[in-house]
């Protein structure tokens, strides 16, 4: 994308879903203004755990905690949960831009970092086999959540069009509920920050090229490709020209530097600098400092 165009991104972020405990039952069935999503009942201690949304509640995107907490406290009350506790927060940051496919390797990017920070195991890639539509990508754990998805493609009708989460899981009762959703969103600032620091991005792009080298050996004996084809095939996994040169230098090119700079020239191959990306992460960070101002 337009590097230009990235620092002129409009995030608008809120809170998509919460999962709340109680000690009550609930008769689904009964609630008339919305409808909560009953997720399971723990055998040992009887309480339920329930999804719910805001936005749906309220018929519209919330962005703002002052409507957000209402609506909360309203759908709660109405619902006569006794000692409520959140479980699980879902924060969005959303775009109404048709973005999702200039912002996606960058979203990949940062989502890699924080998997690589994290040592998230499980981290998923999703294109639609029929359309060939790229769809999310995902990592988790049994603590947190990232994902980048398409929204235009989930909601064709709504005015969000690119959604990138951050949900935070297994949360405890010993939080004040009242601040919970603040000090959960503060930690996620702060996995940020710990996440794209230059040794965590160079480690990464170290990482990807002995998988990107191993791929290309695999893919050579088996396919016969040439190096600029294997290269346009993934170049969605090379980040900066350090990485395209060192991954020449794997493949037994003389002058990599060189060769990196005329792959870029014939290729315009998507480069992103630690620069861009702390530029990135404090767009997210004021627009979630943003929703809890107001």
């Amino acid at each position: 994308m337009n590097k230009n165009k990235l620092y002129e991104e409009n995030l608008y972020t809120g809170i998509d879903t919460i999962e709340v405990k109680s000690d009550t039952e609930i008769d689904i069935d009964a609630v008339l203004d919305f409808k909560p999503k009953y997720v399971k009942k723990d055998s040992n201690t009887g309480r339920c755990f329930y999804k719910l949304n805001t936005n749906k509640g309220a018929g519209t995107e919330i962005y703002n905690s002052t409507d957000y907490y209402t609506m909360r406290d309203y759908m709660i009350d109405l619902l006569q949960m006794t000692n409520p506790v959140k479980v699980r927060i879902d924060f969005r940051v959303d775009s109404f831009d048709d973005n999702f496919n200039e912002l996606l390797k960058l979203n990949k990017l940062l989502i890699m970092l924080i998997g690589e920070r994290y040592k998230v195991k499980n981290e998923y890639y999703s294109i639609n086999p029929r359309t060939l539509e790229e769809l999310c990508i995902r990592i988790q754990n049994d603590r947190i959540e990232v994902e980048n998805y398409n929204k235009g493609i989930e909601e064709p009708d709504g005015m969000v069009k690119n959604r990138l989460e951050f949900r935070s899981k297994k949360l405890y009762d010993d939080t004040d509920e009242n601040e919970k959703e603040y000090n959960e969103f503060m930690k996620w600032c702060n996995r940020l920050d710990k996440s794209v620091t230059k040794e965590n991005f160079e480690k990464l792009q170290q990482g990807l090229n002995n998988a990107l080298y191993k791929q290309y050996k695999n893919e050579c004996k088996r396919r016969g490709f040439k190096v600029n084809e294997f290269l346009y095939k993934y170049q969605s996994s090379i980040f900066t020209s350090k990485q395209c040169a060192d991954l020449f230098c794997r493949l037994g090119y003389k002058d990599p530097v060189q060769q990196a700079k005329r792959y870029k020239q014939r290729k315009s191959i998507e480069y992103f600098s630690y620069r861009d990306l702390l530029a990135y992460v404090q767009m997210i960070k004021d627009s979630g400092k943003q929703f809890f101002s107001c």
